[in-house]
């Protein structure tokens, strides 16, 4: 397979985004640490464990890019030790599990964690408890699975979810070389750079995450071959067994899904399965950006489009402004990140649909975009809408005029209504016609009890309004022209 990629901007790349070896010294160093804290504090209370290491790009696999501050160390339980839990019915397995593992993170993971003078240690909930904390300004978690052989998991599946994280370790160290760990390093880097990564990109709820991006590599071995990849995801699966997309949706656990990257170690996962449309779509025009300009020697643009830049907060066109709306908010409790992101989402949603279309199914504002963005305790909702003004007026379509009986209940209701084209109509009066104080109102009826609209701006806003305009209509294909002559966005 050929790589497009230029040497010397592989080069250049690579030396802007490895980890330095202080960086990898410091992630081994304290691995190291934290593994000699669980080892000793096991001991102590005498609980069994098949492994402690690290998984994820900082662990084993080392497909990390430089900055990267968190450390995955994953403690593999003995099966045996809970067969009690496991052999119980169904409904009681998933709840036992979380108060037993609970009790390993009180009784376990603390103790060790405060031995080594860790701090702003807390317990984090996903499936099933974990202690999250900081050490050497690392980010770290304790998470707790089960040591499963790669026949179980194919035969049984897994326990918890993280299980097979482990088997995702081993399966990368397996198929990667220096160079292929390269080439997945510079893809993560781009997609970083084109904010379509992890569960904290810009555009769209979730972005790919490494191990997706790993595992397109592996296959595609090249840079430029797995941008190709990607491009064709949505019709092609990546999938160990060769399966086709129609093949694929023909299984039920998959018939929802868009695109296909199936866990090479255990082929009734889709990794992609949470990956957004809209990311997705994104990604693809960043790509073929991307291919283009290494196609046509563009040096600077393709460097630029590969290293991670901040969201530009340049002014936009200003007939565009109006078309644009935020809402900046503040986290007021202390609840998961995502969990707040997939309330915002929701709400949204919800949103959405409230300003695209009037109660009785008629035109309201037009069609409306939503995004969320957000920064530490900072959380924005972003909306583009294509006609932010709209008359006092419309008229809402009744019964078909040979329903008699319908029409009379409609006639009654409403004395003024009309016939045209075969129906009823009326003109009803608008509650709403200014779509920034609909939102308002619409948030104030359907806040979320995590958050409360800050009082003040900052930058994320700003950078919410170019990832509308510059990264999500494009991705949508929605085109607002410059409309002169609207007199109800005239001043």
């Amino acid at each position: 397979m050929t790589e497009l990629l230029p040497d010397r901007i592989r080069g250049i790349v690579l030396e802007r985004i490895t980890p330095t070896e202080i960086e990898i010294q410091t992630q081994k160093d304290t691995i190291q640490k934290v593994r000699n804290a669980l080892i000793e504090r096991g001991n102590e209370i005498g609980v069994s464990y098949e492994f402690i290491e690290a998984e994820g790009s900082t662990g084993k696999k080392q497909t990390q890019i430089r900055g990267a501050a968190d450390l995955d160390i994953f403690i593999g339980l003995v099966k045996s030790d809970y067969e009690e839990i496991l052999n119980s019915p169904n409904e009681d397995i998933d709840r036992n599990l979380s108060k037993t593992i609970d009790e390993l993170v009180n009784k376990w993971f603390r103790p060790a964690a405060e031995t080594i003078r860790a701090s702003d240690i807390k317990k984090t909930y996903a499936q099933h408890p974990y202690l999250s904390f900081k050490l050497n300004n690392l980010e770290v978690d304790l998470v707790a699975c089960f040591a499963l052989s790669p026949k179980e998991l194919a035969t049984d599946g897994p326990i918890t979810a993280v299980d097979r994280t482990y088997h995702h370790t081993k399966y990368m160290l397996e198929h990667i070389d220096e160079k292929i760990r390269e080439n997945i390093r510079i893809l993560k880097a781009f997609s970083k750079a084109s904010h379509a990564y992890g569960d904290t990109c810009a555009v769209g709820r979730m972005g790919f995450t490494g191990y997706v991006l790993e595992n397109i590599v592996v296959e595609n071995r090249t840079f430029s071959q797995a941008l190709d990849a990607i491009c064709t995801l949505s019709d092609n699966p990546i999938d160990p067994l060769n399966r086709s997309k129609k093949e694929l949706k023909k299984i039920p656990r998959f018939s929802d899904d868009l695109f296909f990257v199936i866990d090479p170690t255990d082929p009734n996962r889709n990794a992609a399965a949470s990956l957004s449309p809209r990311t997705y779509r994104w990604m693809v025009i960043s790509s073929n950006r991307l291919l283009d300009a290494i196609r046509h020697d563009e040096e600077d643009f393709v460097i630029r489009q590969i290293l991670y830049t901040d969201i530009p907060t340049n002014p936009l066109p200003s007939w565009i402004k109006s078309h644009i709306i935020t809402f900046e908010f503040e986290k007021i409790k202390d609840t998961h990140y995502t969990i707040i992101r997939d309330k915002l989402y929701s709400l949204a949603e919800l949103t959405q649909r409230w300003l695209t279309k009037e109660k009785t199914g008629e035109e309201r504002f037009g069609t409306t975009l939503c995004e969320v963005h957000f920064r530490e305790n900072r959380y924005a909702l972003g909306i583009v809408v294509e006609n932010p003004k709209i008359s006092d007026y419309f008229e809402r379509r009744g019964p078909p005029t040979n329903l008699e009986d319908a029409c009379a209940r409609f006639k009654a209701a409403h004395p003024d209504a009309f016939e045209r084209e075969g129906f009823l109509w009326v003109s009803q009066k608008r509650n709403h016609t200014n779509a920034q104080e609909f939102t308002h109102w619409i948030l104030s009826k359907k806040g979320i009890d995590d958050i409360e609209l800050a009082r003040n701006i900052t930058v994320l806003s700003a950078e919410l309004k170019t990832v509308l305009y510059h990264y999500v209509m494009p991705a949508e294909s929605f085109v607002i022209e410059p409309e002169e002559n609207n007199v109800y966005l005239q001043e």
